[in-house]
């Protein structure tokens, strides 16, 4: 006897979160990218991303970034 089995799972949902968390980071990029302010996000241990402001306001460039620690980029006072 053949049997057939069949799961269906709707994805509908998930593809629009996906959709609306890519158009929000192109939305915090764009911002960011063309701020004067540096911005950064810091996971505790490391730089995840730093905008070109703050490459600028630093003097060191993203990959230099995400190899420090904050305290290395900060006044020691």
């Amino acid at each position: 006897k053949t049997q057939l089995f069949v799961i269906i799972f709707d994805v509908t949902e998930m593809k629009e979160v996906e959709i609306a968390l890519r158009e929000s980071e192109e939305k915090f990029r764009l911002r960011t990218e063309t701020a004067s302010t540096g911005f950064f996000i810091h996971s505790g241990k490391e730089f995840l991303y730093t905008n070109t402001a703050l490459e600028t306001i630093t003097g060191y460039s993203r990959q230099e970034l995400r190899q420090m620690e904050f305290a290395d980029v900060v006044h020691p006072d």
